[in-house]
């Protein structure tokens, strides 16, 4: 957790935990066979010693901790599916974009900022306010200006 000005900013990187594409009813070994099919950060992760899921819980649990003691919580994979956009609300390969962070998006009461899905929006779930603020790729955003976003100390 980092304080500046008084405003408190934590958070985790987390990563997918394929949750969505199996309450699409898939299974985690198909889905892990698309990912290695259509993501190219599949080439590059090497998960080591640890496998994904103690990789998840652990990244859950330093995502919990910190999240009591912030005003703007950061993750770089989206916590919560319902934030895909357009025909990625039914396509199993969201399920490598967002996290199962339901639970914690339901208790935070600040701004939560992600990325990872190229699509910017900006969300109240809850008292939670959701915002990705992601620059994509050059040839999928037209407008590649920095997002900047105010938190206001009355509502943190």
């Amino acid at each position: 957790v980092l304080e500046i000005g008084g405003l408190r900013i934590g958070g985790a990187p987390m990563w997918d935990d394929m949750s969505f594409g199996q309450g699409l009813g898939l299974s985690p070994d198909p889905l892990l066979g698309l990912w290695r099919r259509t993501n190219n950060h599949a080439n590059f992760i090497v998960w080591g010693s640890k496998p994904m899921d103690a990789f998840m819980e652990e990244q859950h649990q330093k995502l919990h901790g910190v999240a009591d003691k912030t005003d703007v919580l950061m993750t770089h994979i989206g916590p919560d599916w319902r934030q895909a956009q357009g025909r990625y609300r039914q396509d199993p390969t969201t399920a490598f974009f967002f996290f199962d962070g339901r639970e914690e998006v339901e208790r935070f009461r600040g701004t939560w900022v992600f990325g990872h899905t190229h699509a910017r929006s900006d969300a109240m779930v809850n008292g939670c306010r959701l915002v990705n603020a992601a620059l994509g790729y050059p040839w999928e955003v037209a407008d590649r200006r920095i997002l900047t976003i105010e938190v206001k100390a009355d509502t943190v």
